[in-house]
């Protein structure tokens, strides 16, 4: 059996009687992030700093449209422990086959432990920025050929191109993603007492030598992934994929010559 088929299916025999709790925390977060996105574009809108018909700011150096992207920025930063508790709820899952509604929030039990998970994350995601930004395709043709880049569509072997760049971009943005990000918040979930400095920076050989793992573990979800197009699949597809990853990263750590994180 390969490797990713048996993962796959103690993923399944995981989440049996837990996929109800983890829907409800996936629903929870997703809602609470996207609860913050639309009041901080009500706010814009109301304010006047963006046009809200294109969504674009009117002036983007302003005061005031940069207060408000600060205060969103800042928001998500501070509630971002519920991604980990998620992420944790899917850890028990993996585990020891059960999970509870409480896990979502078990990152903010105690200020220690709730700055602690703001600093890692704060830390994590300013890499993936770094290192995304410098490969993003679409800022760099919008830097050095900004008016092909922004050209009115045609569909002509112009649009085809803005239209490749873009999924390339989207494409290098989840390798970044699985590269830098992936196992450091796997390893946090797997084990709450690993430091901000092996989860962040001393895991990224980690993630490097076992990229090709989860790679193959997310190509083979790829039939899976193409169900969320019609949005509800989505609702069991990302817990499934949630367990799994988990479930792969447990073996991986256990595996690895320093003794892993679990």
């Amino acid at each position: 059996m390969k490797t990713e088929k048996m993962i796959r299916q103690q993923a399944r025999d995981a989440m049996k009687g837990n996929l109800s709790r983890l829907i409800a925390a996936l629903g929870f977060a997703a809602l609470t992030f996207l609860t913050i996105e639309y009041v901080e574009y009500l706010v814009l809108h109301l304010t006047g700093a963006i046009n809200y018909e294109s969504g674009e700011a009117y002036n983007s150096g302003s005061t005031l449209y940069v207060g408000i992207v600060s205060a969103y920025v800042f928001a998500v930063l501070f509630l971002s422990p519920l991604l980990n508790g998620y992420i944790k709820t899917a850890a028990n899952t993996a585990l020891n086959k059960k999970c509870e509604s409480t896990d979502l929030f078990f990152y903010f039990k105690g200020a220690g432990r709730y700055f602690k998970t703001v600093l890692y994350n704060l830390l994590l995601f300013m890499l993936y920025y770094v290192v995304s930004g410098a490969l993003n395709l679409n800022g760099w043709l919008n830097a050095f050929f900004h008016s092909w880049f922004t050209q009115t569509p045609a569909w002509n072997i112009d649009t085809f191109l803005i239209v490749l760049a873009g999924v390339v971009t989207v494409f290098i943005r989840i390798l970044v993603f699985m590269l830098f990000v992936h196992f450091p918040l796997m390893a946090k979930a797997l084990n709450d007492n690993i430091g901000v400095k092996d989860g962040v920076f001393a895991m990224l050989g980690f993630s490097f030598k076992n990229f090709r793992h989860i790679f193959k573990l997310a190509f083979s979800f790829i039939g899976w992934f193409a169900l969320c197009f019609f949005v509800v699949p989505a609702l069991y597809v990302i817990p499934y994929f949630s367990v799994a990853a988990l479930t792969s990263a447990k073996w991986l750590f256990a595996m690895d010559k320093r003794g892993g994180v679990v």
